[in-house]
């Protein structure tokens, strides 16, 4: 007789003669899932920690460059800063600036006994508009938002 041909009521027992897997047979072939999903979640820690080691490794240039750069450029903003704040004593004192005779050209020696001073040369009205330039050009370049935008990176690659 073939065991699997027997049946077996309901209510009934699986006798020794049925074929039926062991109790534990659902518990582990969940514990083998498990373990296997376990060995993929390990597989892409790791891969994520060589990932990131990977992207710190590259990042530092970058970060470096950046504080670098952020450095010399408040230092050229600070520096064109004071230039236009000082714009008005370096026009007064051009009045008071004597050119040596030995800078000026033929046409300017001949005719006037009077001793020349930088004023001479440079165009007052020209200087203003450069200064009106450049005074545009110094407020437009580190907007507010820039200067926001540019901290925020900052520290927060810190």
């Amino acid at each position: 007789m073939n065991p699997s041909s027997v049946a077996t009521h309901p209510f009934q027992f699986p006798t020794p003669l049925t074929p039926v897997s062991s109790p534990l047979h659902p518990f582990e072939v969940a514990y083998d899932h498990l373990l296997h999903l376990q060995s993929l979640f390990s597989a892409q820690a790791r891969a994520l920690r060589i990932a990131y080691a990977n992207l710190s490794f590259h990042l530092e240039p970058i970060l470096q460059a950046f504080r670098e750069f952020t450095g010399r450029a408040d230092g050229q903003l600070d520096h064109h800063e004071k230039l236009l704040q000082g714009y008005e004593v370096d026009m007064a004192m051009l009045p008071k600036v004597v050119v040596h005779e030995s800078l000026f050209r033929r046409r300017d020696k001949d005719g006037e006994d009077r001793k020349k001073t930088l004023v001479d040369w440079i165009h007052t009205k020209k200087m203003e508009q450069v200064r009106d330039w450049c005074q545009t050009a110094h407020s437009k370049l580190p907007c507010d938002c820039c200067l926001l935008t540019r901290r925020r990176l900052y520290q927060s690659l810190q």
